[in-house]
């Protein structure tokens, strides 16, 4: 018996979600922008760290989605605009961190943070993303048919999402981890780290301005 089959999702259906959920998910946002600053800056298990908050925050909020958080931002506005300023505020001192860290008189935790830490930063900014779940309330529910099985398919479907974002998330690190000798050994570490800093804090501010769903 084939995937679709064991999943009792038409293929078609299957197909295009996957491919929906992989654009959704090379679109640049805030996690992109962190973990290749993580990843650069602090090294791969450091950065992986970072990974496991975020998918643990993706966890929280599929389940928060199927709970009906999805429908109540998308009816109410206001809550999915407060919930993006918190989100890009957060990112904005995460930025304003690593801006810190690039002073030669830093001290050391400016400099180099845990693992624990990076953990923490991932899941509380992937909390504080409301494109996740906005995802689930709008494009999500058009790839499951009506029927029995809907609630069960809903959730697969969530599950696939968090393993492609994981899937990509590592990749991410693994690949801006490759650069950390360079920013860290580099004369110019600390250019390299601010503008780091200020293209995190771009990602902030275009978060924080973006006017539609």
């Amino acid at each position: 018996m084939d995937l679709t089959g064991l999943l009792g999702l038409p293929s078609q259906a299957l197909a295009g979600f996957l491919l929906t959920a992989l654009v959704f998910e090379l679109t640049p946002g805030p996690n992109v922008a962190y973990l290749s600053i993580l990843g650069a800056t602090q090294g791969r298990r450091v950065g992986m760290s970072g990974v496991i908050g975020v998918t643990l925050g993706l966890c929280v909020v599929g389940a928060a989605a199927m709970a009906g958080l999805s429908a109540l931002l998308q009816a109410t506005p206001f809550l999915f605009h407060a919930l993006r300023w918190a989100g890009a505020g957060y990112l904005m001192w995460l930025a304003w961190d690593t801006w810190q860290g690039a002073d030669p008189t830093a001290p050391p935790d400016k400099v180099r943070i845990t693992a624990q830490e990076a953990f923490f930063h991932g899941f509380i900014l992937n909390l504080l993303n409301p494109k996740t779940l906005l995802f689930y309330a709008v494009v999500l529910p058009g790839f499951v048919p009506v029927g029995s099985q809907m609630v069960a398919q809903t959730i697969v479907l969530v599950l696939f999402t968090i393993c492609l974002s994981t899937a990509y998330h590592s990749g991410l690190v693994m690949l801006a981890g490759s650069a950390q000798g360079h920013v860290t050994q580099s004369p110019y570490g600390g250019v390299i780290r601010r503008g780091m800093a200020l293209a995190l804090a771009g990602v902030a501010i275009w978060f924080a301005l973006r006017t539609g769903y």
